[in-house]
Protein backbone atom coordinates (compact mmCIF):
# COMPACT_ATOMS: atom_id res chain seq x y z
CA UNK A 1 0.00 0.00 0.00
CA UNK A 2 1.17 3.44 -1.25
CA UNK A 3 1.96 5.41 1.80
CA UNK A 4 -0.24 9.05 1.70
CA UNK A 5 1.86 12.56 2.14
CA UNK A 6 0.66 12.44 5.74
CA UNK A 7 1.90 9.45 6.51
CA UNK A 8 5.04 10.02 4.91
CA UNK A 9 5.46 13.09 7.02
CA UNK A 10 5.08 11.57 10.29
CA UNK A 11 7.42 8.79 9.75
CA UNK A 12 10.39 11.69 9.39
CA UNK A 13 8.95 13.34 12.48
CA UNK A 14 9.40 9.83 14.10
CA UNK A 15 12.86 10.37 12.83
CA UNK A 16 13.50 13.79 14.38
CA UNK A 17 12.22 12.50 17.76
CA UNK A 18 15.04 9.75 17.50
CA UNK A 19 17.41 12.29 16.91
CA UNK A 20 16.43 14.90 19.26
CA UNK A 21 15.78 11.95 22.21
CA UNK A 22 19.59 11.55 23.53
CA UNK A 23 20.45 15.29 24.42
CA UNK A 24 16.72 15.90 25.73
CA UNK A 25 17.42 13.62 28.28
CA UNK A 26 20.94 13.79 29.18
CA UNK A 27 19.92 17.44 29.67
CA UNK A 28 18.14 16.07 32.86
CA UNK A 29 21.07 15.24 34.45
CA UNK A 30 23.42 18.25 33.92
CA UNK A 31 24.83 20.18 36.74
CA UNK A 32 22.78 23.32 37.62
CA UNK A 33 25.41 25.95 36.09
CA UNK A 34 25.38 23.75 32.76
CA UNK A 35 21.13 23.82 32.92
CA UNK A 36 21.46 27.86 33.37
CA UNK A 37 24.23 27.88 30.11
CA UNK A 38 21.79 26.26 28.38
CA UNK A 39 19.02 28.24 29.17
CA UNK A 40 20.80 31.63 28.50
CA UNK A 41 21.99 30.42 25.07
CA UNK A 42 18.75 29.41 24.04
CA UNK A 43 17.07 32.97 25.20
CA UNK A 44 19.52 34.78 23.22
CA UNK A 45 19.02 33.18 20.66
CA UNK A 46 15.13 32.97 20.65
CA UNK A 47 15.48 37.27 21.30
CA UNK A 48 17.70 37.37 17.90
CA UNK A 49 15.52 35.29 16.11
CA UNK A 50 12.11 37.13 17.13
CA UNK A 51 13.80 40.38 16.26
CA UNK A 52 14.77 39.37 12.68
CA UNK A 53 11.75 37.84 11.62
CA UNK A 54 8.47 38.61 13.95
CA UNK A 55 7.66 42.42 13.36
CA UNK A 56 5.69 42.27 16.51
CA UNK A 57 8.54 41.50 18.65
CA UNK A 58 10.90 43.26 15.98
CA UNK A 59 8.97 46.97 17.64
CA UNK A 60 8.46 45.53 20.95
CA UNK A 61 12.73 44.55 21.83
CA UNK A 62 14.17 47.63 19.26
CA UNK A 63 15.87 48.90 22.73
CA UNK A 64 17.27 45.83 23.62
CA UNK A 65 20.89 44.45 23.11
CA UNK A 66 20.55 41.20 22.15
CA UNK A 67 23.57 40.56 23.37
CA UNK A 68 23.52 41.58 26.75
CA UNK A 69 20.32 42.20 28.21
CA UNK A 70 18.72 40.50 31.50
CA UNK A 71 15.19 38.56 31.04
CA UNK A 72 13.07 41.41 33.52
CA UNK A 73 14.26 44.45 30.62
CA UNK A 74 11.90 42.45 28.10
CA UNK A 75 7.89 43.36 28.11
CA UNK A 76 5.69 41.21 28.91
CA UNK A 77 2.56 39.87 26.90
CA UNK A 78 -0.76 38.20 27.25
CA UNK A 79 -3.08 36.07 25.16
CA UNK A 80 -4.55 39.58 24.53
CA UNK A 81 -1.46 40.76 22.91
CA UNK A 82 -1.09 37.76 20.82
CA UNK A 83 -4.25 37.47 19.65
CA UNK A 84 -4.54 41.07 18.19
CA UNK A 85 -1.07 40.96 16.73
CA UNK A 86 -1.03 37.49 15.46
CA UNK A 87 -0.15 37.94 12.15
CA UNK A 88 2.99 40.05 13.07
CA UNK A 89 3.98 37.83 15.76
CA UNK A 90 4.24 34.79 13.65
CA UNK A 91 7.72 34.48 12.20
CA UNK A 92 7.11 32.39 8.91
CA UNK A 93 5.05 35.33 6.78
CA UNK A 94 3.71 32.30 4.34
CA UNK A 95 1.07 31.99 7.67
CA UNK A 96 -1.77 34.02 8.97
CA UNK A 97 -4.63 33.73 11.66
CA UNK A 98 -7.31 33.20 9.11
CA UNK A 99 -5.36 30.50 7.20
CA UNK A 100 -4.49 28.81 10.41
CA UNK A 101 -8.05 29.25 11.20
CA UNK A 102 -9.62 27.66 8.42
CA UNK A 103 -7.03 24.93 8.69
CA UNK A 104 -8.21 24.03 12.47
CA UNK A 105 -11.71 24.16 11.02
CA UNK A 106 -10.70 21.21 8.63
CA UNK A 107 -9.02 19.35 11.54
CA UNK A 108 -12.51 19.63 13.10
CA UNK A 109 -14.17 18.15 10.43
CA UNK A 110 -11.82 15.28 9.52
CA UNK A 111 -10.85 17.60 5.90
CA UNK A 112 -8.55 16.67 3.32
CA UNK A 113 -4.81 15.75 4.28
CA UNK A 114 -6.16 14.70 7.85
CA UNK A 115 -5.03 11.27 9.58
CA UNK A 116 -8.23 9.29 10.44
CA UNK A 117 -8.11 10.80 13.80
CA UNK A 118 -7.95 14.19 12.58
CA UNK A 119 -4.23 14.76 12.86
CA UNK A 120 -2.50 17.25 9.81
CA UNK A 121 -0.52 19.04 8.69
CA UNK A 122 0.24 22.84 7.89
CA UNK A 123 2.36 23.80 5.13
CA UNK A 124 3.79 20.76 5.35
CA UNK A 125 5.80 21.68 8.73
CA UNK A 126 3.68 23.17 11.36
CA UNK A 127 0.89 21.97 13.62
CA UNK A 128 -1.76 24.40 14.71
CA UNK A 129 -3.68 23.79 18.20
CA UNK A 130 -6.29 25.76 19.80
CA UNK A 131 -7.32 26.46 23.46
CA UNK A 132 -10.13 28.39 25.20
CA UNK A 133 -8.34 28.77 28.44
CA UNK A 134 -9.81 29.24 32.05
CA UNK A 135 -10.06 32.71 30.65
CA UNK A 136 -12.31 31.90 27.95
CA UNK A 137 -9.95 34.04 25.53
CA UNK A 138 -9.85 31.35 22.45
CA UNK A 139 -5.73 31.03 22.23
CA UNK A 140 -4.71 29.35 18.42
CA UNK A 141 -0.76 28.10 18.60
CA UNK A 142 1.24 27.11 16.06
CA UNK A 143 4.74 25.34 16.39
CA UNK A 144 7.21 24.81 13.63
CA UNK A 145 9.01 21.21 12.90
CA UNK A 146 11.59 20.63 15.68
CA UNK A 147 9.32 22.44 18.37
CA UNK A 148 6.59 19.81 17.58
CA UNK A 149 8.76 17.17 18.47
CA UNK A 150 10.22 18.35 21.28
CA UNK A 151 6.60 19.33 22.62
CA UNK A 152 5.97 15.46 22.33
CA UNK A 153 9.69 14.28 23.90
CA UNK A 154 9.01 16.71 26.30
CA UNK A 155 6.12 14.65 27.69
CA UNK A 156 8.13 11.41 28.39
CA UNK A 157 11.65 12.20 29.17
CA UNK A 158 11.43 11.84 32.58
CA UNK A 159 9.35 8.46 32.56
CA UNK A 160 12.18 6.87 29.86
CA UNK A 161 15.01 8.39 32.02
CA UNK A 162 13.62 6.51 34.90
CA UNK A 163 13.30 3.10 33.23
CA UNK A 164 16.49 3.17 31.46
CA UNK A 165 18.03 4.09 34.88
CA UNK A 166 16.05 1.20 36.86
CA UNK A 167 16.34 -1.22 33.75
CA UNK A 168 12.59 -1.77 33.88
CA UNK A 169 11.87 -2.37 30.49
CA UNK A 170 8.69 -4.42 29.08
CA UNK A 171 6.74 -4.85 26.74
CA UNK A 172 4.17 -1.59 25.94
CA UNK A 173 -0.13 -1.68 25.97
CA UNK A 174 -1.00 2.08 26.12
CA UNK A 175 -4.47 2.97 26.74
CA UNK A 176 -5.39 6.87 26.31
CA UNK A 177 -8.08 8.45 27.58
CA UNK A 178 -8.36 11.69 26.48
CA UNK A 179 -9.84 14.16 23.87
CA UNK A 180 -10.58 13.07 20.18
CA UNK A 181 -10.19 16.48 18.71
CA UNK A 182 -7.05 17.29 17.08
CA UNK A 183 -7.64 20.82 17.21
CA UNK A 184 -6.31 20.56 20.90
CA UNK A 185 -2.65 19.44 21.57
CA UNK A 186 -3.15 16.71 24.10
CA UNK A 187 -4.89 14.89 21.08
CA UNK A 188 -3.14 16.15 17.83
CA UNK A 189 0.71 15.53 19.66
CA UNK A 190 -0.60 11.25 20.16
CA UNK A 191 -1.61 11.51 17.07
CA UNK A 192 1.18 12.61 14.92
CA UNK A 193 3.78 10.48 17.18
CA UNK A 194 1.67 7.27 18.21
CA UNK A 195 4.19 4.46 18.23
CA UNK A 196 4.44 1.25 16.40
CA UNK A 197 2.57 -0.40 19.78
CA UNK A 198 -0.75 -1.97 20.60
CA UNK A 199 -2.29 1.46 21.66
CA UNK A 200 -6.15 1.92 22.46
CA UNK A 201 -7.62 4.60 22.72
CA UNK A 202 -11.24 6.04 24.52
CA UNK A 203 -13.11 9.23 24.60
CA UNK A 204 -12.79 10.75 28.07
CA UNK A 205 -16.50 10.96 27.06
CA UNK A 206 -17.45 7.66 26.46
CA UNK A 207 -19.68 5.67 28.69
CA UNK A 208 -17.26 4.00 31.55
CA UNK A 209 -18.72 0.48 30.87
CA UNK A 210 -17.55 0.93 27.41
CA UNK A 211 -13.73 2.14 29.04
CA UNK A 212 -14.18 -0.54 31.45
CA UNK A 213 -14.77 -3.62 29.25
CA UNK A 214 -12.50 -2.14 26.64
CA UNK A 215 -9.31 -1.89 29.11
CA UNK A 216 -9.85 -5.22 30.79
CA UNK A 217 -9.73 -6.44 27.62
CA UNK A 218 -6.63 -4.57 26.56
CA UNK A 219 -4.73 -4.91 29.50
CA UNK A 220 -3.07 -1.71 29.29
CA UNK A 221 0.88 -1.64 31.02
CA UNK A 222 0.70 2.24 30.39
CA UNK A 223 -2.71 4.36 31.76
CA UNK A 224 -3.01 7.88 30.36
CA UNK A 225 -5.02 10.56 30.80
CA UNK A 226 -6.68 13.35 32.62
CA UNK A 227 -6.54 13.21 36.61
CA UNK A 228 -10.59 12.98 36.73
CA UNK A 229 -10.91 10.40 33.72
CA UNK A 230 -8.13 8.14 36.41
CA UNK A 231 -10.30 8.62 39.53
CA UNK A 232 -13.29 7.17 38.03
CA UNK A 233 -10.97 4.32 36.85
CA UNK A 234 -9.69 4.15 40.34
CA UNK A 235 -12.88 3.79 41.53
CA UNK A 236 -14.21 0.76 39.31
CA UNK A 237 -11.27 -1.14 40.44
CA UNK A 238 -11.65 -0.81 44.15
CA UNK A 239 -15.13 -1.90 43.10
CA UNK A 240 -14.32 -4.78 41.16
CA UNK A 241 -15.11 -4.13 38.16
CA UNK A 242 -12.09 -3.16 36.66
CA UNK A 243 -9.03 -5.82 36.09
CA UNK A 244 -6.01 -3.74 34.92
CA UNK A 245 -2.48 -3.89 36.66
CA UNK A 246 -0.54 -0.82 35.09
CA UNK A 247 3.17 -0.42 35.15
CA UNK A 248 3.34 3.56 34.77
CA UNK A 249 0.25 5.99 34.96
CA UNK A 250 0.91 9.16 32.85
CA UNK A 251 -1.61 12.31 34.26
CA UNK A 252 -1.98 16.06 32.37
CA UNK A 253 -4.53 18.97 31.18
CA UNK A 254 -5.75 19.02 34.95
CA UNK A 255 -4.73 19.62 37.99
CA UNK A 256 -3.72 16.25 39.95
CA UNK A 257 -5.31 16.77 43.33
CA UNK A 258 -3.87 14.68 46.30
CA UNK A 259 -6.60 12.73 46.94
CA UNK A 260 -6.55 11.94 43.10
CA UNK A 261 -2.82 11.08 43.26
CA UNK A 262 -2.97 9.08 46.92
CA UNK A 263 -6.27 7.05 44.88
CA UNK A 264 -4.10 6.15 42.06
CA UNK A 265 -1.54 4.92 43.91
CA UNK A 266 -3.26 3.02 46.65
CA UNK A 267 -5.06 1.02 43.90
CA UNK A 268 -2.06 0.37 41.38
CA UNK A 269 0.71 0.66 43.51
CA UNK A 270 2.76 1.96 40.04
CA UNK A 271 4.36 5.18 39.59
CA UNK A 272 2.11 8.28 39.08
CA UNK A 273 3.93 10.85 36.20
CA UNK A 274 2.00 14.16 36.34
CA UNK A 275 2.31 16.83 33.84
CA UNK A 276 2.33 20.29 33.44
CA UNK A 277 1.01 20.97 30.15
CA UNK A 278 -0.21 24.21 28.02
CA UNK A 279 -0.96 24.93 24.76
CA UNK A 280 1.39 27.63 24.52
CA UNK A 281 4.67 25.77 25.82
CA UNK A 282 3.84 22.08 25.80
CA UNK A 283 5.09 19.96 28.86
CA UNK A 284 6.39 23.17 31.33
CA UNK A 285 7.13 20.32 34.09
CA UNK A 286 6.98 16.75 34.68
CA UNK A 287 6.95 14.69 37.39
CA UNK A 288 10.24 12.08 38.54
CA UNK A 289 8.42 9.20 39.50
CA UNK A 290 10.79 9.67 43.25
CA UNK A 291 8.91 12.52 44.43
CA UNK A 292 5.43 14.76 44.58
CA UNK A 293 6.01 17.72 42.79
CA UNK A 294 7.29 18.52 39.22
CA UNK A 295 10.71 19.09 37.62
CA UNK A 296 10.36 22.87 35.33
CA UNK A 297 11.59 21.94 31.96
CA UNK A 298 14.36 24.29 32.04
CA UNK A 299 16.15 23.60 28.93
CA UNK A 300 12.83 24.31 26.68
CA UNK A 301 11.15 26.99 29.20
CA UNK A 302 11.83 29.78 31.40
CA UNK A 303 8.98 30.01 33.70
CA UNK A 304 8.56 33.08 35.98
CA UNK A 305 6.58 33.28 39.36
CA UNK A 306 5.15 36.37 39.90
CA UNK A 307 2.42 38.03 42.52
CA UNK A 308 -0.65 40.14 41.15
CA UNK A 309 1.98 43.48 40.81
CA UNK A 310 4.41 41.47 38.47
CA UNK A 311 6.62 41.10 41.41
CA UNK A 312 9.08 38.18 41.67
CA UNK A 313 7.87 35.40 44.19
CA UNK A 314 10.34 33.50 46.29
CA UNK A 315 10.19 29.72 46.67
CA UNK A 316 7.60 28.19 49.44
CA UNK A 317 5.44 31.02 48.50
CA UNK A 318 2.50 30.81 45.87
CA UNK A 319 2.57 32.40 42.44
CA UNK A 320 -0.89 34.16 41.19
CA UNK A 321 0.35 33.43 37.79
CA UNK A 322 3.44 32.90 35.81
CA UNK A 323 5.57 34.59 33.12
CA UNK A 324 6.50 32.07 30.20
CA UNK A 325 9.47 32.17 28.12
CA UNK A 326 9.00 29.86 25.22
CA UNK A 327 12.72 29.01 24.37
CA UNK A 328 12.08 25.66 21.72
CA UNK A 329 9.11 27.27 19.25
CA UNK A 330 10.46 29.45 17.07
CA UNK A 331 7.45 29.76 14.60
CA UNK A 332 4.94 31.68 17.31
CA UNK A 333 7.69 33.31 19.42
CA UNK A 334 6.49 33.79 22.88
CA UNK A 335 8.55 35.92 25.18
CA UNK A 336 7.20 36.45 28.97
CA UNK A 337 4.07 35.50 28.22
CA UNK A 338 0.96 35.50 30.91
CA UNK A 339 -0.48 32.14 32.56
CA UNK A 340 -2.20 32.63 35.14
CA UNK A 341 -1.54 29.07 36.59
CA UNK A 342 -0.87 29.07 40.71
CA UNK A 343 2.48 28.15 40.71
CA UNK A 344 5.18 27.30 44.26
CA UNK A 345 8.55 26.40 43.82
CA UNK A 346 9.95 24.20 45.98
CA UNK A 347 13.15 24.45 47.60
CA UNK A 348 15.17 21.29 48.17
CA UNK A 349 17.23 18.59 46.51
CA UNK A 350 15.08 15.87 44.40
CA UNK A 351 15.94 12.09 45.09
CA UNK A 352 16.35 11.77 41.35
CA UNK A 353 19.23 13.81 40.91
CA UNK A 354 17.80 16.06 38.56
CA UNK A 355 19.09 19.84 39.25
CA UNK A 356 15.97 20.84 36.96
CA UNK A 357 13.82 23.34 39.61
CA UNK A 358 10.81 21.73 40.98
CA UNK A 359 7.53 23.15 41.51
CA UNK A 360 4.68 21.47 43.88
CA UNK A 361 1.86 19.93 41.41
CA UNK A 362 -0.31 22.93 40.25
CA UNK A 363 -3.65 22.85 42.20
CA UNK A 364 -5.30 25.48 40.22
CA UNK A 365 -5.53 29.28 38.68
CA UNK A 366 -6.23 32.51 39.54
CA UNK A 367 -9.39 32.69 37.74
CA UNK A 368 -10.81 30.11 39.68
CA UNK A 369 -11.02 32.39 43.22
CA UNK A 370 -14.91 32.78 44.48
CA UNK A 371 -15.24 36.66 45.12
CA UNK A 372 -18.23 37.62 47.50
CA UNK A 373 -18.20 41.64 47.52
CA UNK A 374 -14.82 42.08 48.81
CA UNK A 375 -14.09 38.96 49.89
CA UNK A 376 -11.87 36.60 47.76
CA UNK A 377 -11.78 33.13 48.21
CA UNK A 378 -9.11 30.19 46.90
CA UNK A 379 -10.50 27.06 46.38
CA UNK A 380 -8.32 25.08 48.27
CA UNK A 381 -11.39 26.46 50.66
CA UNK A 382 -13.83 23.84 48.72
CA UNK A 383 -11.49 21.51 47.35
CA UNK A 384 -10.04 20.17 51.09
CA UNK A 385 -13.38 19.31 53.32
CA UNK A 386 -14.57 17.96 49.81
CA UNK A 387 -11.19 16.28 49.00
CA UNK A 388 -11.00 14.69 52.39
CA UNK A 389 -14.29 13.50 52.64
CA UNK A 390 -13.66 8.95 51.58
CA UNK A 391 -16.85 8.57 49.27
CA UNK A 392 -16.43 12.05 47.63
CA UNK A 393 -14.99 10.45 44.27
CA UNK A 394 -15.72 13.80 41.73
CA UNK A 395 -16.93 16.79 42.71
CA UNK A 396 -17.61 20.43 40.90
CA UNK A 397 -18.34 23.75 42.42
CA UNK A 398 -20.51 26.30 40.80
CA UNK A 399 -20.38 29.64 43.08
CA UNK A 400 -23.76 31.24 43.49
CA UNK A 401 -24.32 34.55 45.13
CA UNK A 402 -24.08 33.41 48.51
CA UNK A 403 -22.27 30.39 48.38
CA UNK A 404 -21.61 27.34 45.76
CA UNK A 405 -23.50 24.68 44.46
CA UNK A 406 -21.56 21.67 44.41
CA UNK A 407 -22.22 18.56 42.25
CA UNK A 408 -20.75 15.40 43.85
CA UNK A 409 -20.25 11.84 41.94
CA UNK A 410 -20.30 9.91 45.31
CA UNK A 411 -18.66 6.03 46.41
CA UNK A 412 -20.87 5.70 49.34
CA UNK A 413 -22.49 6.99 51.91
CA UNK A 414 -21.92 11.14 52.93
CA UNK A 415 -23.50 12.52 55.28
CA UNK A 416 -24.04 15.92 52.99
CA UNK A 417 -25.27 18.35 55.21
CA UNK A 418 -22.70 17.73 57.57
CA UNK A 419 -20.17 18.66 54.86
CA UNK A 420 -22.21 21.71 53.89
CA UNK A 421 -22.15 22.85 57.19
CA UNK A 422 -18.34 22.54 57.70
CA UNK A 423 -18.04 24.45 54.45
CA UNK A 424 -20.34 27.15 55.00
CA UNK A 425 -18.30 27.55 58.48
CA UNK A 426 -15.13 28.09 56.75
CA UNK A 427 -16.47 30.73 54.63
CA UNK A 428 -18.01 32.81 57.52
CA UNK A 429 -14.77 32.82 59.25
CA UNK A 430 -13.73 34.37 55.73
CA UNK A 431 -16.23 36.88 56.45
CA UNK A 432 -18.92 35.73 54.00
CA UNK A 433 -22.39 36.91 55.20
CA UNK A 434 -24.68 34.31 55.69
CA UNK A 435 -23.37 31.48 53.22
CA UNK A 436 -25.48 28.95 52.00
CA UNK A 437 -24.20 25.70 50.28
CA UNK A 438 -26.10 23.44 48.60
CA UNK A 439 -24.38 19.48 48.07
CA UNK A 440 -26.38 17.45 45.02
CA UNK A 441 -25.34 13.79 44.10
CA UNK A 442 -25.10 13.19 40.03
CA UNK A 443 -23.97 10.48 38.43
CA UNK A 444 -21.53 11.96 35.86
CA UNK A 445 -19.94 15.74 36.16
CA UNK A 446 -20.09 17.59 32.80
CA UNK A 447 -17.30 18.37 30.56
CA UNK A 448 -15.76 20.76 28.25
CA UNK A 449 -15.53 20.41 24.45
CA UNK A 450 -11.63 18.92 25.16
CA UNK A 451 -13.15 16.55 27.46
CA UNK A 452 -11.62 18.54 30.58
CA UNK A 453 -14.00 19.30 33.50
CA UNK A 454 -13.94 22.65 35.02
CA UNK A 455 -13.65 21.86 39.24
CA UNK A 456 -14.64 25.55 40.03
CA UNK A 457 -17.20 27.98 38.01
CA UNK A 458 -16.88 31.49 39.73
CA UNK A 459 -20.10 33.53 38.76
CA UNK A 460 -19.31 35.69 35.74
CA UNK A 461 -17.92 38.85 36.43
Amino acid sequence: MTATPYEILRARHAETVAALLPDLIGVVDLPRVQIERVQQARLRDLVRHARELSPFHARRLDVIDAENFALEQLPIMTRSDMMAHYDDLLADRRLTLAEINAHLARLEKGGPGAAPGGDAYLLDQYHAVMSSGSSGLRGVFVYDWDAWAIAYIAYFRMLLRARRREQRFYEEVAAVIGAMNAAHTSTALFQTFSRKVKQVVFSVTAPLEQMVAGLNEAQPTILQGYPSAMALLAREARGGRLHIAPKDICVSAEPLLPEIRDALAEVWHAPVWNAWGTSEAGCMAMSCGQATGMHLSEDLVIVEPVDDEYRPVPPGRRATRVLVTNLFNKGLPLIRYEISDEVTVLDEACPCGSQFLRIADIQGRREEWFRYGDVAVHPVLFRDPLGLTPNVVEYQVLQTARGASIRACIGGSVDFPALAAKIEDSLRAMGVLDPRIEIGEVDALPRGATGKIQRFIPLAR
